[in-house]
């Protein structure tokens, strides 16, 4: 399992959410509260290829 972690230096207000991506698209269940994504198993090539945002 790899789990990836997004974070801020912002201030983040009470109703925030993580969004992630992979390639520009964004990941199924990649819409959440926490900053954690959980992966079953990637590569490392593939890991280059994630990014969050936060909202």
């Amino acid at each position: 399992e790899v789990i990836l972690s997004c974070s801020t230096n912002c201030t983040l207000n009470d109703n925030h959410t993580y969004i992630w991506y992979k390639n520009g698209r964004q990941v199924k269940d990649g819409f959440t509260k926490v900053n954690k994504l959980y992966l079953d198993s990637v590569s490392n090539e593939e890991l280059q290829q994630y990014y969050c945002a936060v909202g």
